[in-house]
């Protein structure tokens, strides 16, 4: 699974490959994805693949974004693959 990523306030994008079909994002630095922010929670969001659709996990109380959509605290957003 690849997903692509940007910081908040960085046009620079970031590339996370892995065959795991869970990816963890957080501060934590045992998460997949670690983004050293205090807007981010030490396990912020987990994504997960089933069947070519991808569901981001939010469990922090900040939101996420995945392209437009903006998924608050403790909810979940669904993105189909390509």
């Amino acid at each position: 699974m690849k997903v692509w990523f940007n910081k908040v306030h960085d046009s620079r994008r970031s590339l996370v490959e892995t065959d795991d079909p869970v990816i963890r994002i957080g501060r934590d630095t045992g998460n997949t994805v670690v983004l050293q922010s205090p807007l981010v929670g030490k396990q912020q969001a987990v994504i997960r693949r089933d069947n070519g659709l991808l569901t981001l996990e939010n469990l922090g109380i900040n939101s996420c974004v995945v392209g437009k959509d903006r998924g608050a605290g403790g909810t979940d957003l669904r993105v189909l693959t390509r």
